[in-house]
Order: C-alpha cells, then structure tokens, then sequence
C-alpha cells in the first residue's frame, strides 16, 4: 500500500468512560474508509474527510482534513481497495 490509495481498516478502539460505570466500558470495533496518509511500523493514519483545495477566501493557507491514527496492534483487517482517486487538488 502507497501514499494516497483508498483503504478499509477494522480496528479495536479503547473502551474509555466518563462518568460511566466502570463495568460497562469495553473496547469496541470500529472501522474506517478513506485514504492513507502515512504508514510505519507502529501506525497507520487514514484521512476520510479533506478540504479539496484551500484558498484564500476560504481562509485556509493549505489543506487540513479530518483524519485517525489507528496503532498497528490495533488493527484487526486493512484492505487496500481498487480505486485510485484522483490527487488532492487536482
């Protein structure tokens, strides 16, 4: 898997409560569609939401988007899809 390419993770998120009875907080599975970011050894961060293209009007000087780094331990599957989207800001 590359920078940029389209992917489908399954994952286990931490169980954290607030002000929540402690025997009803568990990890729960979770998963997650968008392009990968970055990858290493001990995470991979996927991007599922993204400004196409900042502007000046917009009042962004460069990209931001809405993103999650998942640790590798966490991961239960992760699919590389078919589909190469087209670049950002192209």
């Amino acid at each position: 898997m590359g920078r940029g390419d389209l992917v489908y993770v399954v994952y286990w998120e931490r169980g954290c409560g607030e002000d929540a009875d402690p025997k009803a907080v568990f990890p729960r599975m979770r998963e997650c569609l968008g392009w990968l970011d970055y990858e290493d050894d001990r995470f991979v961060r996927v991007i599922f939401d993204r400004v196409v293209s900042a502007s000046a009007q917009a009042g962004l000087a460069e990209s931001v988007a809405v993103c999650r780094a998942i640790p590798r331990k966490d991961i239960v599957d992760i699919q590389q899809l078919g589909v190469k989207p087209k670049p950002l800001g192209a």
